[in-house]
């Protein structure tokens, strides 16, 4: 296929200077979580920015909002053509050398193919691809259709702006089809479309207790605890065979037939590659669910942290003033984040011993995504990528969350084509995230063939 030939020469003609490029994107500390790194978020908005102009787009420009800028960019190629929104985030995770990095995260690495740094893969990498991939096909005139582009900056803190932008001009990301490269394939050989996702809940609890530390030889056993009574509640909300306790968490759960049960056991899935890649000896969860079912058609509430009283070094001896801890739900199809969040409520409220007060404010609520397989956009993309990789697609449950996708659904009735090119093994999110170059690549050919061909 003479575009594949050409995506290739092109990489290795301009390798150089896509990698100073891309390298140069990745040092941008662009951490979104609080506030400390604003301006490095704004540096890399900035970048994408440049990029945008750079292909002559005929709208580019930054969309000021109460945090990190939003990137907007428009295409107009031909009124008669197909409109493609891309959508993608330029922010990461935090990351530090003494979080287990061989090398400093955010001075990229070179080995072997492949590149370290943080937002190697997730999302910088793959935006970077798309950023490359569509300057090439507007250079060489071969881009058929019109491409918006939406690349955020709070992504990995819940999309608090863009969700703000949704509710005030969601027309000006209206498209046939939004194009999502923020997933993973099976392996190297094996491309995949994400047909669903699971939602996501995150609610901040907090169980104020005396108005300040209390000595605890004074105090201890007249004063109600805090921290004792928001480990006690939270542990009574699971079961010891992994079930959720909250009432009317599972109500609106969709029950599987035994088929539809063995078709999803057809997903590429390896329990023992899960096992090696956490370090751990065994899998839990919910009885009766195998582990793959409980990723992507089970719900599930975790708490991902606590905090209250005295965790330092040495001793002190107090009746902490107040417990805070992080609840996170992944919700499946149907579920309804504003229903979990009322009986969540409902439960600390009735369980709580008297003594104490209780809060809880949500920080992002959004349903779970199931992919419209029968459109023109996913068949096209099944046949792109056999002729890139020789083979259509997996289609796989995600268990993840990608929050605005159910948005750009439910306000713009959008569908999203959802097809990444990383690997499980990235690593993102962890320490020494990477990204291969033939990945890129990959992303990069099939991309290109969508476009040109759609």
């Amino acid at each position: 296929m003479k575009l594949m030939i050409d995506i290739k020469s092109y990489f290795e003609t301009n390798r150089n200077e896509i990698l100073r490029q891309y390298f140069d994107f990745l040092r941008i500390p662009s951490i979104s979580t609080g506030k400390t790194h604003s301006e490095e978020c704004r540096q890399a908005a900035s970048f994408v920015l440049e990029r945008l102009k750079a292909m002559n787009c005929d709208t580019a420009r930054l969309i000021e909002t109460d945090g990190n800028p939003l990137v907007f960019g428009e295409l107009n190629r031909n009124s008669t053509f197909p409109t493609v929104l891309i959508y993608g985030h330029y922010d990461v995770m935090p990351a530090d050398i003494t979080d287990g990095w061989n090398t400093d995260p955010f001075e990229p690495v070179l080995s072997d193919g492949v590149v370290f740094a943080r937002g190697a893969e997730d999302n910088k990498g793959q935006v970077f691809f798309l950023l490359k991939t569509v300057e090439y096909l507007v250079e060489n005139e071969r881009l058929n259709c019109n491409i918006k582009w939406m690349i955020e900056g709070e992504e990995e803190c819940g999309s608090s702006s863009l969700w703000a932008f949704l509710d005030s001009d969601a027309d000006a990301l209206r498209a046939d089809i939004c194009l999502v490269c923020d997933t993973d394939m099976i392996d190297i050989d094996t491309p995949a479309i994400v047909t669903s996702l699971r939602g996501a809940a995150i609610w901040d609890i907090t169980v104020q207790g005396p108005r300040q530390d209390l000595h605890s030889g004074l105090y201890g056993g007249a004063v109600v605890n805090p921290v004792k009574e928001l480990v006690r509640v939270l542990g009574s909300l699971f079961s010891t065979d992994g079930k959720v306790l909250l009432p009317g968490f599972y109500d609106e759960v969709r029950q599987y037939t035994p088929e539809e049960r063995i078709e999803i056991t057809q997903q590429p899935f390896d329990e023992e590659e899960i096992k090696k890649i956490a370090e751990v000896e065994s899998l839990g969860g919910e009885v009766g669910f195998s582990a793959l079912e409980r990723i992507v058609i089970r719900p599930t509430l975790e708490i991902t942290g606590i905090s209250g009283g005295y965790t330092d070094e040495g001793l002190k001896a107090i009746v902490p003033s107040y417990a805070k801890a992080k609840v996170f739900a992944r919700l499946v199809m149907d579920q309804n984040p504003s229903k979990i969040k009322d009986s969540l409520v409902q439960y600390f409220q009735k369980n709580l011993t008297k003594g104490v007060q209780f809060e809880c404010e949500k920080e992002i609520g959004l349903s779970g995504y199931v992919c419209n397989t029968d459109s023109r956009f996913f068949t096209h993309m099944n046949e792109v990528s056999k002729q890139i990789f020789g083979k259509t697609p997996a289609q796989i449950r995600e268990g993840g969350s990608i929050p605005v996708v159910a948005a750009f659904k439910e306000k713009l009735g959008m569908d999203s084509l959802l097809m990444g090119f990383g690997l499980r093994t990235d690593n993102i999110h962890g320490p020494n995230e990477h990204f291969s170059l033939e990945n890129m690549v990959k992303g990069m050919e099939t991309i290109a063939a969508f476009f040109q061909q759609i």
